[in-house]
């Protein structure tokens, strides 16, 4: 799972890469504070270096949707979006651990964050193990974006609220 705390910038087919010795880096999208970093201290990634071969496809299809549902359900410009990828290759238990150690590296900060994957069972598998063993206040401040399978709305804002998380989605078609 790689957490991103702001996509690299893409700007006539130029990437505008991360930089690898700050621990986040921050861009701004339609006036929103998307940033990039890779989960559990691993080094900072930037468009193209993913192991998932689909996940720039993917990113790049999903932000877009993402900006347009938080500025159409009037979501704060100020908070952050973080996209938190649950790679399907990898052991769910390490992906459990990435998204818990995601949660609480962001306990009580106000932000929005958007579970990414090109496996929606595989995402919603981490996410019905994962949040219910966050204890505590760790997800109070956070509201969680879902864009996908309208089949899976309900299941995901369940999942968000009885986290105690905020919902919000959009379906993709």
């Amino acid at each position: 799972m790689s957490t991103y705390t702001g996509l690299s910038h893409v700007e006539n087919g130029a990437s505008y890469p991360s930089v690898p010795s700050l621990p986040r880096v921050r861009c701004t999208l339609n006036g929103r504070q998307v940033s990039l970093k890779r989960a559990s201290g691993a080094e900072t990634v930037h468009k193209g270096s993913q192991p998932d071969p689909h996940l720039d496809e993917l990113v790049d299809s999903l932000l877009p949707v993402a900006l347009h549902t938080l500025d159409r359900q009037n979501r704060s410009k100020t908070l952050p979006l973080y996209l938190v990828y649950i790679d399907p290759n990898k052991e769910l238990s390490d992906n459990i651990r990435e998204l818990t150690d995601f949660a609480a590296d962001h306990s009580g900060e106000q932000a929005i964050w958007m579970p990414v994957s090109g496996n929606a069972s595989s995402m919603l598998n981490v996410l019905q193990k994962a949040l219910p063993t966050i204890r505590g206040d760790a997800l109070k401040f956070l509201c969680m974006l879902y864009v996908g399978d309208q089949a899976l709305r309900h299941v995901m804002e369940e999942l968000a609220v009885n986290s105690g998380m905020g919902f919000c989605f959009h379906a993709l078609y």
